[in-house]
């Protein structure tokens, strides 16, 4: 059991109150790689009339995705003149220029853009939280240069200097090293966990010495961005709530679906995948028959190319929504012992490194059972139909999913799953 407890007053009927002890688990920082991962899939090239700029996709309703971006970035785009988003699969997206909303007082603007394409949505955060050295990421697409002749994506780290609560111009806050260039602004800044905690807008410049002909500004190395906070998101208001999250993160109840999956709907709406027959088969306590289905509902939820089968590289870049139902059914059925976040914790106790290397496959294998005890320098590794399918099985035990594959398939599996499953919070 955790020995980080977490006293939770719940008040019932009465003058009753109940404590509960309850785990609590840190938020895990993602590296630098994964969080560029998830940040190029979210971050948009604005084509305008005049200039390009950046932003990020907040959310999705029906075939309408909208954009925050920096006011000035669409300033010279008027209704009914052609303008464009390019997303990370390089498609262009007309933009509805017509229903470009600017925030009051704030160097922010939302624009809109329909496809029938499944893009995901950035994952909001809590920029209030962010105190100064805390690091960042900025993302975007950068002006063409003498030597870099076209916008590309641009990802650059960097280190909270100064919070201001949105008191400086233009509802400004965020004071950073990040090294942005003309075309970033509009980009998204990200916090260690994958959050997008405000929005990158402006370069700081101080005036040197006036000359005859003009006054000479130098850019300070710092860079500004706006917060994102519940007070804004609350003026936005979206079609639908917009996710937020604060710093540290505590889980009440570990074991309940809602904290792994933010619904409880068992067909997804990024793939259409149905899991109901998995809901059923877990609920019966038919382990093995859930695994099998369990190997088949990943292959059409990852499978890009419609060759019938999952492949490795395919797991990097599976819905988060897929991954979360999967877990959340898993851990709902088995009171806690199964599930991909159960062995994603376990894996992450070992704390030896932030990629799966074949030692630490090793180490996490023999924890979950997988293999027989008799040498764990050179581990025999039990055959699929070998597996106990039973809730007597070690915590972890399953899901193994990859049923009908050897031991280094699943291996190799398991190196390109688990920087995903970190990235959907699992």
């Amino acid at each position: 059991m955790n020995n980080h407890l977490y006293q939770y007053l719940m008040p019932t009927v009465g003058t009753i109150v109940m404590i509960l002890n309850v785990p609590t688990f840190p938020v895990m920082a993602l590296s630098a790689t994964q969080i560029s991962r998830m940040a190029k899939n979210v971050t948009i090239l604005i084509e305008g009339p005049g200039s390009n700029g950046t932003g990020v996709i907040i959310d999705k309703t029906g075939n309408t995705y909208r954009v925050f971006t920096a006011a000035h970035v669409v300033g010279n785009i008027y209704p009914g003149e052609e303008a464009y988003v390019v997303t990370s699969d390089q498609k262009r997206h007309l933009i509805n220029t017509n229903k470009i909303e600017t925030i009051s007082g704030m160097d922010l603007a939302i624009l809109e853009f329909n496809s029938d394409r499944i893009y995901q949505p950035a994952k909001l955060g809590n920029g209030e939280t962010l105190i100064e050295g805390t690091t960042v990421y900025v993302s975007g697409f950068p002006l063409p240069t003498t030597a870099i002749d076209a916008s590309i994506y641009t990802f650059v780290p960097g280190k909270i200097t100064a919070t201001a609560s949105g008191n400086l111009r233009d509802g400004y806050g965020l004071v950073y090293t990040n090294d942005t260039l003309p075309g970033m602004s509009g980009g998204p800044v990200f916090n260690e966990q994958g959050e997008v905690v405000g929005i990158h807008g402006r370069a700081d410049t101080t005036q040197a010495e006036s000359t005859n002909y003009d006054n000479i500004y130098v850019k300070t190395g710092f860079n500004l961005g706006i917060a994102i906070t519940p007070d804004l998101l609350a003026r936005v208001t979206p079609p639908q709530p917009l996710p937020l999250s604060s710093s540290p993160t505590i889980i009440i109840d570990p074991v309940q679906p809602s904290q792994n999956s933010p619904t409880n709907t068992l067909v997804s709406q990024t793939t259409g995948v149905d899991y109901t027959g998995l809901k059923n088969l877990l609920q019966q306590q038919k382990w093995q028959q859930a695994d099998e289905m369990t190997y088949d509902l990943m292959t059409k939820a990852g499978d890009q190319d419609n060759s019938g089968f999952i492949t490795s590289t395919e797991l990097e870049d599976i819905a988060c929504e897929d991954l979360q139902t999967i877990d959340r059914l898993w851990v709902e059925y088995s009171q806690g012992k199964f599930g991909l976040s159960v062995q994603q914790r376990i894996y992450q106790s070992l704390e030896l490194s932030e990629t799966v290397d074949i030692n630490i496959y090793r180490q996490f294998s023999q924890q979950v059972g997988w293999t027989k005890q008799d040498n764990p320098n050179e581990p025999e590794y039990y055959l699929y139909d070998d597996l106990n399918f039973s809730l007597n099985a070690p915590p972890g035990h399953l899901p193994r999913w990859s049923w009908g594959l050897n031991i280094a398939v699943v291996y190799s599996r398991m190196s390109y799953l688990t920087p995903r499953l970190s990235e959907c919070q699992l």
